[in-house]
């Protein structure tokens, strides 16, 4: 009677050493990736912290007083996540798709160098994908997409959908040439700019 209680005690013990070895290795694989996360995640915002170093590092005088000019809250040193909004309307495009037009870079860098310090999306009237695909040819022919991701350039047919896509983005500046938006807009929007504001500029980037 004494032999199997022993052998069923000895079962129990192994299988309780199994046990905590499989919990103990278990706890230390979840611990070997979220410190493998957490690395990663560190790794990814010493990234981010060169990269603002680097465009803080371009931050003169005249850069920072432009900045104020058309609205960015910014200093040699401090800059913030500052949302603007870009209404891409025909004109713009037709100046930006012709090669022979001096304006055409002028546009081109001042976008870019906006968007070096800000989240910068661009809204662009088009009505099938043809227009979609074409308008990302012309913005991405000048501008690179680094500075000017696809999924930040957003597309409506009507004018209602149109202040629906600025209402929901939220900016901190709203740009737009079109004085009926920009009426519609101003009581949700706190800084709501005519484009003239955006490119009546000298800057040029390097």
């Amino acid at each position: 009677m004494m032999v199997p209680i022993v052998l069923i005690t000895i079962v129990i013990v192994i299988i309780t050493i199994l046990f905590f070895l499989i919990i103990g290795y278990s706890s230390s694989s979840s611990s070997s990736s979220s410190s493998s996360s957490l690395s990663n995640n560190r790794r990814k915002d010493d990234r981010s912290n060169d990269k603002y170093k680097r465009v803080h590092s371009k931050l003169n005088d005249d850069d920072v007083e432009y900045y104020r000019k058309i609205g960015l809250k910014v200093d040699k040193v401090n800059v913030g996540d500052q949302v603007i909004i870009l209404a891409m309307d025909k004109y713009l495009l037709d100046i930006m798709s012709n090669d022979n037009n001096d304006n055409r870079q002028k546009i081109g860098n001042i976008i870019k160098r906006i968007s070096q310090i800000s989240i910068l999306f661009v809204i662009v009237n088009v009505h099938n994908d043809d227009e979609q695909i074409k308008v990302q040819e012309i913005l991405h022919d000048i501008i690179d997409g680094d500075y000017l991701p696809i999924h930040r350039i957003l597309y409506y047919e009507t004018e209602i959908g149109k202040v629906a896509i600025a209402r929901q983005v939220n900016p901190n500046i709203y740009f737009d040439n079109h004085q009926q938006t920009r009426e519609k807009l101003i009581p949700h929007i706190s800084d709501v700019r005519d484009c003239n504001q955006l490119f009546d500029t000298n800057i040029v980037i390097d």
